[in-house]
């Protein structure tokens, strides 16, 4: 409860309330504000019953009026915390103050501010030094003397040294006195707050979306009442937060604390690069679901940890739209990004593009561009789409095509029929031999159209499935399905089958090196000694006569189960 007491003084500016005020509790308020906005009102309503009608105050609260209750608040703590303090200044002996008083009083975190203390430090005795000038030098040691013993200059050492001590967080102000529960509140807040992120980073790394069909039954939220489970703090905040404006789950907040994670992300990877000594850039570009041309870049750099362990980083920093897909055009995107970014261009020691024309020309590619502007910017062809190239080249064969173009229709017809689905899996689960080599996968896989290493695991499946797919076929076909009869006529042919087998066995030996030159730690000189081995089993298996004829026995093998004619 705080107590308003304000006795007449000669001020005319300051109008005098002996009414005694006891229904404030400044512990109900979380702030502040609050308590001034209350107790200005009070204030207010006890001048309009002393005064006429025509005096009286009405609409919102002045200035002055703000100002006057939160002298009163001061004045009130003050009297509460330095009770002692006050009664001794204002005894008869007040101009012989004790030690003792004054190192109490050094120990505490407020001003002495209200009227009655401040009447009892500024003695209207002693004037030199504080209101008038010193004139009489002949007598300035004693004047002196009889200032430093003063209440006076003692009570202004003393309001300086917690002055200081406020100022070097050493003592709390009096509003953080005042607000009692504002501590309180901050740590719970962020408490809410620590939990509703962490959530949010869950869904971020589970790649689960926060949204649902309805905000309170979303994904965000399921988690966050399962949390609250746990969480006596996060469960009260929830339950008794309804009407509040201070929820922090609104979707609007969601969008913002992404951002704001993914500012704190792009901000460590920029620091590492900032901090090393060289980085490295790559790009690419792709149309995206909305038909708009997307450009993203990646930074590598070498990173040491606290441990003083070096890492080796690749991490993405951001899309950027794309108007024109010209080198001159993509330049200008990848420098103005590293300008956004705050990154040195001259830093750069490698660039790393695919083979197309724009990327990786000559004269007008962006990797001249970058060269122009740093000639110590390398560009490197990346090595896993130089695979994914001599894959797709050397599989222009009408064969090889022909029965690829033939698995990808028949994996879609199976995937995207409800009906042709149910028939591969019935005919899946009555052959035991065929369902054990799948390892576990219910379905065909379809071919990737961009990564052709992927599609080793799509032929590896189709090969092993053969039986079941033809059966499934031959059962859609006798239910009056013509698409499923010319699917069973295509790949009854033996010509099907050597392809089937030899293009699975050629990327399979191949999908370790992919793998391996993808990896974000990999090391040059092993990556050369793994393409040397691909390479040279290759080259074995071209002239070894052996493969050819373990090939051939395999596609013989896989139409004699079926009694098919070769």
């Amino acid at each position: 409860m705080i107590t308003v007491s304000d006795e007449k003084t000669d001020d005319k500016s300051t109008n005098a309330l002996t009414q005694t005020i006891s229904c404030i509790d400044i512990q109900r308020y979380s702030s502040l504000e609050k308590a001034i906005r209350v107790t200005a009102y009070v204030m207010r309503f006890i001048q309009n019953i002393r005064n006429s009608k025509d005096k009286r105050s009405i609409g919102f609260i002045s200035v002055e009026e703000r100002c006057k209750a939160l002298k009163v608040l001061i004045m009130t703590v003050q009297q509460e915390t330095f009770k002692d303090e006050i009664e001794s200044l204002n005894s008869s002996s007040q101009k012989k103050v004790p030690l003792g008083v004054w190192t109490k009083a050094e120990k505490t975190s407020k001003f002495l501010a209200s009227k009655s203390s401040m009447d009892a430090l500024f003695d209207s005795k002693e004037k030199s030094f504080s209101k008038t000038p010193v004139s009489d030098w002949k007598n300035l040691p004693l004047i002196v003397k009889r200032h430093e013993s003063s209440t006076q200059h003692q009570g202004c050492v003393v309001s300086s040294s917690e002055y200081l001590r406020i100022m070097e967080n050493k003592s709390s102000s009096i509003a953080s006195m005042i607000s009692t529960s504002y501590k309180t509140n901050v740590a719970t807040n962020r408490h809410v707050l620590e939990k509703i992120i962490e959530v949010i980073l869950l869904c971020g790394r589970q790649n689960i979306p926060l949204r649902g069909h309805v905000e309170e039954r979303s994904n965000f939220m399921a988690i966050l009442h399962e949390k609250a489970k746990a969480d006596n703090i996060l469960s009260d905040h929830l339950a008794f937060s309804a009407a509040s404006r201070a929820k922090y789950t609104s979707p609007d907040i969601q969008n913002e604390l992404v951002e704001l994670c993914g500012t704190e992300v792009l901000n460590q990877v920029i620091g590492a690069c900032k901090s090393a000594s060289c980085f490295a850039v790559i790009a690419d570009e792709c149309t995206d679901k909305a038909t708009k041309e997307q450009m993203s870049l990646c930074l590598r750099v070498l990173d040491v940890e606290k441990n003083n362990t070096v890492i080796i980083r690749e991490e993405f920093v951001g899309f950027r739209h794309a108007e024109s897909v010209k080198g001159a055009a993509i330049s200008d995107l990848i420098v103005r990004f590293l300008a956004d970014l705050e990154l040195d261009i001259n830093k750069i020691r490698a660039q790393c593009y695919d083979g197309a024309a724009n990327m990786a020309g000559k004269y007008s590619g962006v990797q001249a561009r970058i060269l122009q502007l740093n000639p110590e910017a390398n560009y490197i062809h990346c090595k896993a789409h130089a695979l994914n190239l001599a894959l797709i080249h050397s599989s222009k064969d009408v064969c090889v095509r022909n029965m690829m173009s033939t698995v990808q229709e028949i994996a879609f017809s199976f995937d995207y029929s409800a009906k042709r689905l149910l028939a591969f899996s019935e005919e899946l689960s009555d052959n035991q031999n065929v369902k054990e080599q799948l390892d576990r996968r219910t379905k065909l896989r379809t071919l990737c159209e961009t990564r052709w290493s992927s599609r080793a695991d799509s032929l590896f499946t189709f090969l092993n499935a053969f039986p079941v797919v033809v059966s499934s076929l031959e059962a859609l076909k006798d239910d009056r399905d013509d698409k499923a009869a010319q699917y069973v006529n295509a790949i009854l042919k033996f010509d099907f089958m050597i392809a089937l087998v030899v293009a699975e066995h050629l990327l399979s030996a191949t999908v370790a090196l992919t793998n391996y030159l993808q990896k974000t730690d990999i090391n040059l000189l092993d990556a050369v000694q793994e393409a040397r081995i691909v390479v040279q089993r290759l080259d074995n298996e071209r002239t070894d006569p052996n493969v050819w004829t373990a090939l051939f026995e395999k596609a013989v093998k896989v139409g004699g189960i079926l009694d098919s004619s070769i």
